[in-house]
């Protein structure tokens, strides 16, 4: 796996290079959505997608969208942890404590963060 996270890394930031240029329009959202986050972790997220459907046969485009989740989940937990440190390092300790299910975790993490969305909106249609 490490000798092909260094090829995909590069590829990825050859894309965001590509992308940055104003004439690149068709790959631009996607850029916009991956530039804050490292092209190492783009490149591990889509080696571990891969892999974990390899046994089973997909189709490219069902492939496709479980690294953009992948990738968007990436994105969405790091302004999570922005936004609320305290209360995502107080999250992961009792995810980490009651459970290793890597998908309980996810649900979670993901519940707390559209409820603490919701009442940011909320509280800004109030203001």
């Amino acid at each position: 796996m490490r000798s092909t996270i260094r090829p995909l890394t590069e590829g990825i930031q050859d894309f965001l290079v590509k992308a940055s240029d104003r004439r690149a329009a068709r790959h631009l959202g996607a850029a916009k959505i991956i530039v804050d986050v490292e092209p190492e972790v783009i490149a591990f997220l889509v080696l571990r997608t891969v892999i974990s459907t390899i046994s089973v046969e997909r189709k490219f485009t069902e492939i496709c969208l479980d690294i953009g989740a992948a990738v968007e989940d990436e994105v969405r937990f790091r302004d999570y942890r922005e936004r609320n440190a305290a209360l995502y390092s107080t999250l992961l300790l009792d995810i980490k404590r009651r459970t290793r299910n890597a998908d309980g975790a996810y649900r979670v993490l993901n519940r707390r963060d559209g409820r603490d969305i919701l009442k940011e909106q909320k509280e800004d249609s109030k203001a």
